[in-house]
C-alpha cells in the first residue's frame, strides 16, 4: 500500500503538434479519421494523450482492418455498432464480431466504472472492478475524514479512474508485473457539471448533520439537503465502529459518508442553489431506471445507471444493443448464466436463441464508460441488477475435482464451470422477468465459474502452446480455489498447479489457531534460537525457543545437539497453531509434543465451561499469580492463594518457569464490560441488552488442582452464587474455632498514599462459610476469603520493634505460612456488605479477621454474660451505647493533632483526644476505654473516650437501671442562685423529695429566663459604653440577679446526663408562653415562631447572632431586622446582646438557594472562636421588626415601586456590568446599573473604580474580547475606591424584577425614590451624550447611555488621532461624551423594556466642528490637505484627511521620490503628513493621494490648496493637530478623572457659543484665542508630565544583557534658568503691558525650558550623538526605521521604558519588535524573546504564558534552553533560593520530557545539576537521558557528561566515562581529542601523553592511515607546547616504525 500510495503522478503538458494537411486525393475514411481525433483532442485536459491509429492496434491483435469497429462511422448518433472496441465481423470472409475485454492496457484516466467495495481503512480501500481488475482509493489530504467513515465493505457505486501505473519487483524467474488503478469516489469527479434532471442519481458526500437533515456536497460547488423523512429505511446518526459496518438496507450517516442521491426537482447550474435530495433504499435504487426524457452526454453517463436496452446484433461473444443515444455491448462473462461448449471448439450456441430476436428488449446495469473512445459496457448480471452480493461461491482453500472449461482466453487463462447451486437465484424473476421464463436460462445461472490464470497451472513458466491444448473448451481438471472477492465479475479465482493443490493453506486467513499441521517443513533457523517453517504459497510459521521442546528451562550440549538434528533444514516436523495475525501475516506455532497430542485445549471464550480441563503452557509470572496460555490468544489465570491453598505451594515463582506444561481446570469464565474494573456481565440475561463494543475482556480464572472429588459441586455452588445479588450477612464478633483458617497468600505491607507510615500487609486466609455467615448464606458459598492483617495477631506490638514495613513483613512471615493453616481462634472484625456474586468473584474489600487474645476473650464473655447487667463491650454499629460504658478495641492511628483513634467491630470508632493523653498510647495496642461523651444521632455512633488501667476497671451498672427522678414538666418551690454570669445562672438545691442516683447540677439558661419581649428596635442608638459588650444591663433577664437570691416556681424543661452528672434545665417563664425548649435544629421548621436572645454580632454587618434554647444559636440577617439603613449599618448601636425578640424561621434551602447564586466567597466567621461558620445556623426572621411580615417561612419577591433596603456586596457575581450587586431581603439579589447610580446629570467618571468583569454572566455586546484588566486585576475587585463601601446598606427603589433568576434591578437615583419610574428617552440623531463604557476591544468600544440604551463606537472614531491601545484608554466604567449618529431598535428584554442600539462618534473634532466637516464633494483634484496616517499595508498607507472621514490610498509608489520596499520604514500610524489629490473617483467614492516632495516645493507651512471649495477652516496648522493629539495623550493618562467628562463638555459648550457669537465675524476669532489657550496649557501638562516621569525611580534594566547606554539623568539646570526668566513679551501676545501676572512667568519658563530642550536635541542629531545615546522614544523610532532587524537596539529601547519603570511599555516595544522584525532573522527575534523572558521573570507574571509564546514563534527548544539558563542565573541572586530551585527544577524537567529526543536539552539539565552539587540527581538523570534519546546520540551525550564532570564534578568520574567510550568505540578520535584537551587543561600533560601514546600503540589496527596521521599531529602538537625534544623525537619514531610497517 505504501508503494502505491508513494507513486508518482505524472500529469501531460502543452499540445499536440498540429499534423500537415493531407493531399486532396486523400480518402473520405483519412480525413474523417482526423476529424475525430482532432475532436478527441477537445476532450482531453491537457491534449497529450493520442489514439493510436487503427492500423497498428489491427496489426498488433492481427484482425483485417475493415473488420475493425470504425468510430468515425456516422451511424446511430454518431456511435458505432456495439461502441468502442468491437470488432465487425464479416459474413462474406465467414468472420463474426468480437467484442474485446476491457483489459488493464485499454484503461485510461477518465474512464468510469462500476464498482464494490472489498475492503475499508483509515487510509487506503479496495474496490472489485469488472473483468478481474481491482482498484484502490487513497484520502484526498493527509487530513480528511478515514475512509472507513465514508465507505462501506459492500457498497456498489461508480468510480473514476485518476490514474494506471505499472512496475516490476524482483528479479529473474521472481520478477512480477504489478499494475495499479487508482480511481475516486469523489462527487465532483462522478456527478455532472452541467444541468441537471429530475430524479437523476447524484453522489453525494455528507458535510453535516443538522436538526431536520443532512447537508450534501455534490462537487463543483453544488450542495444539497436531504430531509431525515427523505432517508428510506433504517438509519443511524453518528455511529462510532466504522469498521465493521457492512454495506446493508441500513444507512449510517455521519460527516463524511458517500452515498448515490435521488435529485427530487431539477435544478441548473447556479452552484449557490440548494438542491432537494432523497437518500433511496438499496431495493428502490436497484429499482430506478433512467427515464427515457433523461438525455446525458457521454461524459454524463453514469455506471450504475439502469437502462432499457434493445439487442441489435448478436457477436461471437456477446451482444450489441443499444439504449436512448447510445450503443454498447454484453459479453457473455456478463450474462449472468454460464453455458458449457458442446466440443472443444469452445463455441456455445445455447444461449443465441435466447437473444436471437433484434427487436427483443432487456434491462441492463452499465458497468464501463469511455467517453475517449466510446466504449460502453454493460451487465445482465442478476447481482448487479439487484445491487446486492453475488451467489455464494465455494470457499478459498476448497478442491474442486470436475470442473469443466467453458472459455479459453489463448494464452492468458480459462474460464471453467463449477457443480451448479441446487436452487436458482431467488430474485431473478424481480430483475430478468423475460429471461427468468427460459428454463436454460435458469439452469445456466445456477452455474458458478472460477478463473484459472496461465502463470496457476504450474510452479514454473507454463508453455502457452501445452496451456491452450490441456485446457480446450469442454475438458475438466482438478483445481482449488484461491479467492472469491471478484464482485463485479462474480467469479472465482482458481490455481491447478501441484504446489497449491498440496500446500497445507494458501494464506494466513486458512490458518486455524488450535489445529495440527503434519510434517511441515523447517524452512530457517533464526539467530534468537527460534525456528521457521513453512506451510507452502509463502505461509510461515514461527517455533519460539520456549516451544521447541516439552521442557523449555534446560540448556545443555546435548540440547543444542538435539535441536541441530530434530530442526535441521528440510526436515519435516509436526505444529500446532497458537496464534494467527492475518493483517501482519505473522503465524506463532509449537512443536512441544504436549501441546500437539493434547485433545483438551480452549480456542474460543464463548465454549469454555466451568470445570471443564484444558492444557496450556505458562506465559507470564508475578507475585500474585501464574499466566497460563492456550491457543487463539486464549488467557488464564491462575493465582498465588489457589495455589497455596490446593497444592501447598510457598513461591510459585520457583516452582514454575515460562513454558511449563500445565493441565488447568476452569474455575469461572466471566465477561467484563471494562478492562481493569470489576463490572462483570450475565450473558445468560435474556431482557438486558448489552452495548457489544466493550464486551471485549474476559476473565478467565484457572485451578491447576484437577483430580480432586468434589471440585464439581463446588464449581457449580460458585458459579451460582455468581448470578446471585442476594447481600451476604458476616457475623462481626463471630469467634473463629481454632485451624479453621487456611493461609493461601500473603500480602505485603505498602506506603500511605497521603502522609507518612505505611498501611500494614495481611494473609488471606480461606474459611468455610459455616463459621462466618449466618445459616440462610452458608449455603450460598463453600468457603469465604478473608484477610487478617499483619497489626491484629497480638495484644501489644511494643516489644516487637516494629518501626517499618519491612519489619512489619518479616513480622507476618514469621506467624503465617501459606498452605498451613492457623493454629489460633479468630473474631470477625468487619463485615464489607457484600453480594454472593462479588464474594464468588473476589471483587470488592474482603472481610477482616483479627486474633487479638484480649478481644476473643472480651468477647466470648460478653456472650456469657448477655443476661447478666454488667460486662465490657466490644462495640459493633448495632450496639446499645450509653455514657460511662467500658468498652474495648484497639489504637489504629495516633495523630498528633487530634489524638488517638481506637477501632472497634464494623468500623465504629471512638477518638481519645491529645488532651485526655491521647498521645501517649503505642500504636496497634488493644485497650479498655470508658465513654465521655456520645452522639448516637449518626450511624456509626461518635465517641470521646478515655483509657481506663487495667487496675481501675471497675464495672458500672448501664444507664437504664439508673433512676432519674427529675423530668420535664417537674415544678420546684425555692432554690437559691449560687452564681451569676450573663449567659447562665447556677442554682443550688431542688429539694429534699428528689431520689436520684445521679449527682445533679441545675442551670437557668438566658434563653429560659422570663423577660420583657423587645418590640421594635430602639428609637435611639445606645450609649458607647453599652455596644458590642456582653454584660449584664438593665434589659438583661439576670439585671439585679445576686448570688444567694432565692427563685420560685421553677419549671424543668429539660435533662441530659454527661459524664455521669445529670444537668437539669430549669425555666422561670410563664405558663402561657409560646416559646419552646429544642434541642436540635432538626426540630425548627420553617415557619415556626420562636423567643430568642440576642447573643452575638457577625463582624461583618451580616446579622445578629440569636438562641431560642440553650447551645442552638440560629442567624438573623440584618436585611431582616429593619428597613432604616441607619439602624442596620450600625447593629450595635441599636441592639444590645441580651435582648429577646419573636422569630419565624425561614427556609433556609430556599434562602440560600437564591442568595449563592451570585456569591463567590464564603460568608465571614463569627466573632466567637468556638462558634461555626455563620451558613451552617438556621435562618430566622424578626417578626415585630418588619410590620409587613406574617409568619410565612418564605419571603415574597420584591415588586416594582417599592423602596427596600439593600446591602452592597463587591464579591457578588457580576450581572451586565458595571453594575453594583445588592443583597436583599429573602436571598434575592439586586442589580443598579451604573446608570442608575445617579441623575444623568450629575453622573461621574469610574463610580466604582476598575470592575473586574464576569465572564458569562449576562448579556455581552458583540464582538466582545477579554480586556487587559482581567489580568492585571486578578486579586482585586476594585483597583481604586469607588466610594461604594462593600457591606454598606442603602435605600433603592425597585424599577423591575426578572423572571428568570432571583435578580431584581433597583436604582438609587433620587428622582426613582420619588416615584418616577419612567425609563430614560432614547437619544434623537446627532444629540450629544454622556455615556459608561461597558467594554472595549480592539475593533470598537461599546457604551451604555442608560439601563435600556447600549452603544457602539468603532475604532476610527473613539478620537481623532491614533490610539496604540485603545483598551487601556477606555476602560470598564469611563464616563465619556459622544454625538449620536444612528438610532435602531434592537430586542426585547424583561417585560415591558425596549433596548435601543445606536452608533455614536466620540471624536472631538465632531463635537467641536459640527456642519463644518469636509464632505467627498469638497474633495478636488490636485488641491493639498493634511491628514493623519491611521493604516499600514504592503502596498501602500491610508491617510485621513484633518477634521473629516474622508480616507485615502497613498501607493508605496507615490509615497517617496525613490523606491521604497517597505512603506513601514517610511511611516507608522499616528504620523502627520501632507498630501495631494491625483486621482478621484466619484462611482466607488475612493480617492488617491501622493505625498512626493516634489509636489510640495515653494509650499508655506500654513498653505492650503482648494481653500475656496471646501465649507471648512482649512488654514488648520499642523502645530494645531499635533497638540490635539497631544491633548488626546493626556486625556488618555487622566482617564479616571472625575473632571475628564465636565472638560469635555465644556469645550463642546463653549464651542457652541462660540459658533452662536462669530456668525459674520472674521475667521481670526476668540474661539480661535480659546483652542490656542488650551492647546498651550496642554503643552504645558505633556511638559510637566515629562519632568515628572524623569524624576520617577528607574527600574533596575537588567534582563540579561549589556544594554550600553544607561538613562539620561534629568537637568536640574534647566529648572533653575526657568525660575530666573523674565522675558515673556514673545510668549503670549494676548497680555496687555503692565499686567504680567505669575502665571505669564510660568508660561515663559515653561516655554524657555521646551525651547531649550528642542536645541539641545537638534544639535545632538547634527552631530550625531543622538544616535548613539538615544533619549527619547523618537530616536529609538529613527533608529529603528533604518535597522529594524537589529536586536541590540530593539532591547535597549526595551530598557529604556524599564528606566521609566513602564512595563508595559517595556511589553510594547517587544511586540512591536516582533512584528518588525523580518521572519528570516530568527536569532534576532529569539534575542528580543529571550529580553521580554526576564523581564517577565523579574517584574511581571506571566513568565510561563510568555514561554508559551515564544514558542509558537521560535523554536521551541532554544527557547525552553535560555528559559532555564535565565532561571539557572535566578538562584544566585534569589532570596528564596528553595523556590527558586525548584521552579527551574521543573522547568528543565519539563524541557527534558517535551523534547527528549534532544540531546541538547538532556546536557543542559546535566550541566545544571552538576553546577549545583547534585551529582546522584545527574547520574540518575543519565540513565533517563539513556533511555529517551536514540543510541546513535548517547556517545555525545556520554562524552559531554564526561566534560561536565572534568569542569564541575569528579575527574576521576570523567575519565572513567571517556575511557568506557573509546573502549566501545576505538576509531572516535573527536572523543579521544576532547578527552586529551581536558587532561591537559587540568594540567595532566603525563595523563594526556599516556592516553596519545597508548591510543597510537594498541588502536594502530583499527585505525587508518589517515586517523593515525591526525593522531600523530595531535601528539605531537602537545609535545611542542608541553614537552622536551626528547619527547618529540620519541613521536617522530613511533611514526616512523608505523609507516615502515605500512609499507
Amino acid at each position: 500500500i505504501m508503494t502505491i500510495i508513494n507513486a508518482d503522478t505524472s500529469f501531460p503538458r502543452g499540445r499536440r503538434s498540429r499534423e500537415k494537411k493531407e493531399d486532396e486525393s486523400s480518402s473520405t475514411k483519412k480525413r474523417k479519421q482526423q476529424q475525430l481525433e482532432k475532436q478527441d483532442d477537445k476532450d482531453f485536459l491537457f491534449g497529450e494523450q493520442k489514439i493510436a491509429k487503427p492500423k497498428k492496434k489491427m496489426k498488433k491483435i492481427g484482425f483485417p482492418e475493415d473488420h475493425y469497429t470504425d468510430v468515425s462511422i456516422n451511424v446511430h448518433h454518431n456511435f458505432p455498432l456495439g461502441g468502442g472496441y468491437v470488432k465487425l465481423g464479416d459474413r462474406k470472409k465467414g468472420k463474426e464480431t468480437l467484442i474485446e475485454a476491457i483489459s488493464f492496457n485499454k484503461l485510461a484516466k477518465g474512464t468510469k466504472l462500476l464498482g464494490i467495495v472489498r475492503e475499508v481503512n483509515d487510509d487506503f480501500c479496495l474496490i472489485s472492478l469488472p473483468n478481474l481488475l481491482t482498484g484502490y482509493v487513497l484520502p484526498k489530504k493527509i487530513e480528511s475524514i478515514p475512509l472507513s467513515q465514508q465507505l462501506l465493505v459492500g457498497q456498489i457505486l461508480a468510480v473514476h479512474i485518476l490514474k494506471t501505473s505499472s512496475d516490476t519487483a524482483g528479479k529473474g524467474k521472481k520478477q512480477v508485473t504489478r499494475r495499479r488503478i487508482e480511481v475516486s469516489v469523489d462527487p465532483s469527479d462522478i456527478n455532472a457539471s452541467g444541468e441537471l434532471s429530475r430524479h437523476e442519481v447524484l453522489r453525494g458526500s455528507i458535510t453535516s448533520i443538522e436538526d431536520h437533515g443532512l447537508i450534501v456536497n455534490l462537487g463543483d460547488g453544488r450542495k444539497g439537503f436531504c430531509n431525515f423523512s427523505k432517508v428510506e429505511g433504517m438509519y443511524e446518526v453518528h455511529c462510532d465502529d466504522f469498521h465493521k459496518k457492512i454495506y446493508d438496507d441500513k444507512r449510517f450517516l455521519n460527516e463524511g459518508r458517500i452515498y448515490d442521491f435521488l435529485m427530487e426537482d431539477s435544478a441548473d447550474s447556479n452552484p449557490s442553489s440548494i438542491i432537494s435530495l432523497c437518500l433511496p433504499s438499496r431495493k428502490t435504487l436497484s429499482e430506478h431506471v433512467t427515464p427515457s426524457t433523461y438525455h446525458p452526454t457521454m461524459q454524463e453517463l453514469l455506471p450504475g445507471s439502469l437502462v432499457n436496452v434493445k439487442v441489435d446484433a448478436v457477436a461471437k461473444n456477446g451482444l450489441l444493443v443499444s439504449f436512448a443515444m447510445f450503443r454498447g455491448a454484453i459479453t457473455t462473462s456478463h450474462f449472468g448464466a454460464n453455458w458449457i461448449p458442446s466440443n472443444k471448439s469452445g463455441n456455445i450456441e445455447q444461449w443465441k436463441p435466447i437473444f436471437d430476436e433484434a427487436a427483443h428488449t432487456l434491462r441492463a446495469r452499465i458497468i464501463t464508460v469511455d467517453a475517449r473512445t466510446k466504449v460502453i459496457r454493460l451487465s445482465l448480471q442478476p447481482h448487479l441488477l439487484n445491487l446486492s452480493q453475488p451467489m455464494e461461491l465455494p470457499k478459498p482453500g476448497t478442491v474442486i475435482d470436475n470442473a469443466t472449461v467453458i472459455r479459453l482466453d489463448f494464452s492468458v487463462g480459462a474460464l471453467l464451470s463449477l457443480p451448479p447451486l441446487g436452487v436458482p437465484l431467488p430474485y431473478l424473476k424481480a430483475v430478468q422477468p423475460n429471461l427468468a421464463k427460459n428454463e436454460s436460462y435458469v439452469e445456466a445461472s445456477r452455474r458458478p465459474v472460477a478463473y484459472v490464470h496461465i502463470s496457476k497451472t504450474s510452479s514454473s513458466r507454463t508453455d502457452e502452446d501445452s496451456f491452450n491444448k490441456d485446457f480446450a473448451p469442454s475438458t475438466k481438471h482438478k483445481l482449488r480455489i484461491l479467492s472469491t472477492t471478484n464482485w463485479v465479475d462474480g467469479t472465482a479465482t482458481a490455481a491447478t498447479a501441484m504446489e497449491t493443490m498440496e500446500a497445507h493453506v494458501l494464506q494466513h486467513q486458512d490458518l486455524v489457531p488450535g489445529k495440527i499441521y503434519c510434517n511441515v517443513p523447517v524452512c530457517k533457523r533464526m539467530d534468537g534460537g527460534s525456528v521457521m517453517v513453512d506451510f507452502g504459497l509463502g505461509v510461515r510459521g514461527i517455533i519460539s525457543v520456549l516451544h521447541l521442546f516439552d521442557k523449555s528451562n534446560i540448556s545443555s550440549d546435548y540440547r543444542m545437539r538435539l535441536r541441530k538434528e530434530k530442526y535441521a533444514l528440510e526436515r519435516k516436523v509436526d505444529v500446532r497453531v497458537l496464534t494467527v495475525d492475518p493483517a501482519n501475516k505473522r503465524c506463532f506455532v509449537t512443536a512441544k509434543q504436549s501441546l500437539v497430542k493434547a485433545n483438551d485445549t480452549f480456542t474460543d471464550y464463548s465454549n469454555i465451561e466451568v470445570g471443564q480441563r484444558g492444557t496450556g503452557f505458562v506465559s507470564k509470572i508475578d507475585e500474585k499469580s501464574l499466566y497460563v496460555t492456550f491457543f487463539n490468544k486464549i488467557y488464564g489465570r491462575v493465582t498465588a492463594r489457589s495455589l497455596a491453598a490446593e497444592l501447598g505451594v510457598e513461591d510459585h515463582q520457583s516452582d514454575y518457569s515460562l513454558g511449563d506444561i500445565v493441565k488447568c481446570r476452569v474455575i469461572s469464565c466471566r465477561k467484563r464490560v471494562e478492562k481493569n474494573l470489576d463490572t462483570y456481565i450475565d450473558m445468560d440475561a435474556q431482557d438486558v441488552e448489552y452495548d457489544m463494543k466493550k464486551l471485549g475482556f474476559w476473565d478467565l480464572n484457572l485451578s491447576l488442582q484437577v483430580d480432586r472429588a468434589g471440585y464439581h459441586d463446588e464449581e457449580v455452588a460458585i458459579e451460582k452464587a455468581k448470578k446471585m445479588s442476594k447481600k451476604i450477612k458476616l457475623h462481626s464478633g463471630a469467634i473463629l474455632p481454632l485451624k479453621s483458617m487456611k493461609i493461601v497468600e500473603l500480602a505485603p505491607s505498602i506506603d500511605k498514599k497521603r502522609g507518612a507510615g505505611f498501611l500494614p500487609g495481611h494473609a488471606i486466609v480461606r474459611i468455610k462459610s459455616k463459621y462466618i455467615a449466618s445459616a440462610v448464606d452458608a449455603d450460598t458459598l463453600p468457603y469465604v476469603e478473608c484477610k487478617v492483617p499483619f497489626d491484629q495477631v497480638i495484644d501489644s506490638y511494643i516489644n516487637e520493634n516494629i518501626e517499618t514495613k519491612e519489619d512489619m513483613d518479616d513480622f507476618g512471615k514469621k506467624h503465617f505460612t501459606i498452605g498451613k493453616k492457623i493454629n489460633y481462634k479468630g473474631i470477625v472484625l468487619r463485615d464489607p456488605q457484600k453480594c454472593s456474586y462479588e464474594y464468588a468473584s473476589a471483587v470488592g474489600k474482603l472481610p477482616i479477621i483479627s486474633l487479638r487474645p484480649r478481644l476473643i476473650e472480651t468477647s466470648e464473655k460478653q456472650k456469657e454474660n448477655n443476661e447478666k447487667k454488667e460486662s465490657i463491650l466490644i462495640p459493633s454499629g448495632d450496639t446499645d451505647l450509653y455514657m460511662g460504658a467500658l468498652i474495648q478495641g484497639y489504637v489504629h492511628e495516633v495523630n498528633p493533632k487530634h489524638g488517638s483513634f481506637i477501632h472497634f467491630l464494623d468500623g465504629v470508632t471512638g477518638l481519645i483526644p491529645k488532651q485526655r493523653n491521647g498521645l501517649l498510647l503505642s500504636k496497634w495496642d488493644t485497650v479498655t476505654c470508658k465513654i465521655e461523651a456520645l452522639d448516637v444521632t449518626c450511624k456509626p455512633p461518635k465517641m470521646l473516650i478515655r483509657k481506663v488501667s487495667a487496675e481501675k476497671l471497675v464495672l458500672m451498672p448501664k444507664n437504664k437501671d439508673k433512676k432519674i427522678a427529675i423530668l420535664p414538666g417537674d415544678k420546684f418551690g425555692k432554690v437559691k442562685v449560687l452564681d451569676v454570669n450573663f449567659n447562665r445562672v447556677k442554682i443550688g438545691t431542688l429539694g429534699s423529695n428528689i431520689v436520684t442516683d445521679y449527682e445533679v447540677r441545675a442551670r437557668l439558661h438566658i434563653t429560659m429566663a422570663e423577660i420583657s419581649t423587645m418590640e421594635k428596635v430602639r428609637s435611639k442608638p445606645l450609649p458607647e459604653e453599652e455596644r458590642g459588650i456582653e454584660h449584664i444591663s438593665k434589659g438583661h433577664p439576670f439585671y439585679n440577679w445576686k448570688t444567694g437570691k432565692t427563685l420560685d416556681n421553677l419549671v424543668c424543661v429539660g435533662s441530659s446526663v454527661s459524664q455521669g452528672i445529670l444537668f437539669v434545665e430549669l425555666s422561670n417563664r410563664d405558663e402561657g408562653d409560646e416559646t419552646f425548649f429544642f434541642q436540635t435544629a432538626s426540630e425548627l421548621k420553617p415557619g415556626t415562631r420562636v423567643s430568642c436572645v440576642i447573643v452575638g454580632f457577625v463582624k461583618s454587618g451580616g446579622g445578629i447572632l440569636v438562641q431560642p434554647s440553650p447551645g442552638l444559636t440560629c442567624f438573623v440577617p440584618a436585611l431582616e431586622l429593619s428597613e432604616d439603613p441607619e439602624v442596620l449599618n450600625n447593629l450595635q448601636h441599636y441592639f444590645q446582646a441580651g435582648d429577646r425578640m419573636i422569630c419565624t424561621v425561614l427556609d433556609k434551602k430556599a434562602w440560600e438557594k437564591k442568595k449563592n447564586w451570585g456569591i463567590k466567597v464564603s460568608l465571614p466567621r463569627t466573632n466567637e472562636d468556638n462558634m461555626s461558620r455563620v451558613n451552617d445556623n438556621p435562618i430566622l426572621s424578626w417578626l415585630v421588626a418588619l410590620s409587613d411580615e406574617n409568619s410565612s417561612s418564605v419571603i415574597p419577591k420584591h415588586t416594582k415601586g417599592k423602596v427596600i433596603v439593600g446591602r452592597i456586596k463587591n464579591s457578588m457575581r457580576l450581572y451586565r456590568p458595571p453594575s453594583l450587586m445588592f443583597e436583599l431581603r429573602g436571598g434575592y439579589r439586586g442589580r443598579c446599573c451604573i446608570t442608575e447610580i445617579d441623575e444623568p446629570d450629575e453622573w461621574v467618571n469610574m463610580p466604582f473604580g476598575r470592575q473586574k468583569k464576569s465572564t458569562g454572566d449576562g448579556d455581552k455586546p458583540e464582538g466582545e474580547e477579554p480586556s487587559t484588566y482581567d489580568s492585571i486585576l486578578e486579586t482585586n475587585k476594585m483597583e481604586r475606591s469607588s466610594g461604594y463601601r462593600d457591606g454598606e446598606y442603602i435605600q433603592c427603589h425597585v424599577i423591575e424584577e426578572l423572571a428568570s433568576d432571583p435578580v431584581v434591578e433597583v436604582s438609587l437615583r433620587k428622582s426613582r425614590l420619588q416615584g418616577n419610574l419612567e425609563e430614560d428617552e432614547a437619544p434623537e440623531k446627532n444629540e450629544v451624550v454622556n455615556a459608561y463604557v461597558i467594554n472595549t476591544t480592539k475593533k470598537g468600544c461599546f457604551l451604555r447611555l442608560s439601563r435600556c440604551v447600549e452603544g457602539r463606537v468603532i475604532l476610527k472614531e473613539l478620537a481623532d488621532g491614533f490610539l496604540p491601545d485603545p483598551v487601556v484608554s477606555f476602560p470598564m466604567g469611563r464616563l465619556v461624551i459622544g454625538r449620536v449618529k444612528a438610532v435602531k431598535n434592537r430586542k426585547l428584554i424583561g417585560k415591558n423594556n425596549i433596548l435601543y442600539n445606536v452608533d455614536v462618534d466620540m471624536r472631538e473634532s465632531q463635537l467641536l466642528e459640527e456642519g463644518k466637516q469636509l464632505q467627498f464633494g469638497d474633495i478636488k483634484v490636485d488641491c493639498k490637505y493634511k491628514g493623519v496616517v491611521t493604516r499600514i499595508e504592503d502596498y501602500g498607507a491610508f491617510v485621513t484627511v484633518v477634521k473629516s472621514n474622508i480616507s485615502g490610498l497613498v501607493h508605496k509608489s507615490e509615497c517617496s521620490e525613490s523606491n521604497t520596499k517597505s512603506v513601514r520604514e517610511l511611516y507608522d500610524p499616528g504620523d502627520l503628513v501632507k498630501v495631494i489629490v491625483i486621482g478621484k473617483d466619484d462611482c466607488n467614492q475612493k480617492i488617491s493621494f501622493s505625498m512626493k516632495a516634489n509636489y510640495f516645493i515653494g509650499d508655506e507651512s500654513s498653505d492650503e490648496s482648494c481653500s475656496k471649495d471646501s465649507d471648512t477652516d482649512s488654514d488648520v496648522e499642523m502645530e494645531e493637530v499635533e497638540n490635539i493629539q497631544k491633548a488626546e495623550l493626556q486625556e488618555r493618562v487622566d482617564s479616571d478623572d472625575d473632571n475628564y467628562i465636565s472638560k469635555s463638555t465644556c469645550k463642546v459648550q463653549r464651542k457652541k457659543t462660540s459658533d452662536k457669537n462669530d456668525v459674520g465675524d472674521d475667521t481670526d476669532s476668540c474661539s480661535d484665542t480659546d483652542s490656542d489657550e488650551e492647546i498651550k496649557q496642554n503643552v504645558r501638562k505633556i511638559s510637566s508630565n515629562k519632568n515628572n516621569r524623569s524624576n520617577q525611580k528607574a527600574m533596575d534594566t537588567d534582563v540579561g544583557f549589556n544594554w550600553g547606554a544607561t538613562p539620561v539623568k534629568h537637568n536640574k539646570e534647566s529648572d533653575e534658568d526657568s525660575e530666573s526668566g523674565s522675558d515673556i513679551d514673545s510668549l503670549d501676545d494676548e497680555e496687555e503691558p503692565g499686567k504680567i501676572s505669575h502665571s505669564s512667568r510660568k508660561k515663559a519658563a515653561a516655554r524657555r525650558l521646551e525651547e531649550q530642550q528642542i536645541s539641545k536635541r537638534e544639535k545632538a542629531m547634527a552631530d550625531g550623538t543622538a544616535d548613539e545615546n538615544p533619549e527619547t522614544p523618537a530616536d529609538f523610532e529613527r533608529l529603528l526605521s533604518s535597522d529594524p532587524n537589529n536586536s541590540e537596539k530593539w532591547i535597549r529601547y526595551m530598557a529604556y521604558y524599564l528606566s521609566l519603570a513602564d512595563i508595559d511599555g517595556c511589553r510594547r516595544v517587544a511586540k512591536q519588535a516582533f512584528d518588525r522584525i523580518d521572519f528570516h532573522q530568527e536569532g534576532e527575534k529569539l534575542n528580543v524573546w529571550t529580553a521580554l523572558l526576564t523581564t517577565e521573570l523579574k517584574y511581571g507574571v506571566d513568565f510561563d504564558e510568555t514561554i508559551t509564546e515564544a514558542c509558537k514563534q521560535n523554536n521551541s527548544k532554544q527557547v525552553y534552553l535560555r528559559a532555564c539558563e535565565l532561571l539557572e542565573k535566578e538562584i544566585s541572586c534569589s532570596e528564596n533560593k528553595k523556590y527558586a530551585v525548584e521552579r527551574a527544577d521543573k522547568l528543565y524537567m519539563k524541557m527534558c520530557k517535551k523534547f527528549r529526543g534532544k540531546k541538547s536539552t538532556w546536557v543542559a539539565y546535566l550541566s545544571y545539576l552538576l553546577k549545583q552539587n547534585r551529582h546522584q540527581e545527574a547520574h540518575s538523570l543519565l540513565k533517563k537521558a539513556l533511555l529517551s534519546l536514540p543510541s546513535y546520540k548517547h556517545t555525545e551525550t556520554m562524552s559531554k557528561l564526561a566534560q561536565l564532570e572534568f569542569e564541575f564534578g569528579s575527574i576521576e568520574r570523567g575519565r572513567t566515562i571517556f575511557d568506557g567510550i573509546l573502549a566501545k568505540y576505538p576509531k572516535r578520535l573527536d572523543v579521544l581529542f576532547v578527552f586529551v584537551d581536558k587532561e591537559i587543561k587540568t594540567g595532566e600533560i603525563a595523563a594526556a601523553r599516556s592516553q596519545l601514546q597508548k591510543s597510537a600503540e594498541f588502536r594502530k589496527k583499527k585505525l587508518s592511515d589517515k586517523q593515525m596521521k591526525k593522531l600523530f599531529r595531535k601528539w605531537m602538537k602537545l609535545e611542542e607546547e608541553h614537552g622536551s625534544e626528547e619527547q618529540q623525537e620519541a613521536v617522530k619514531d613511533a611514526a616512523r616504525a608505523y609507516v615502515e610497517r605500512r609499507s
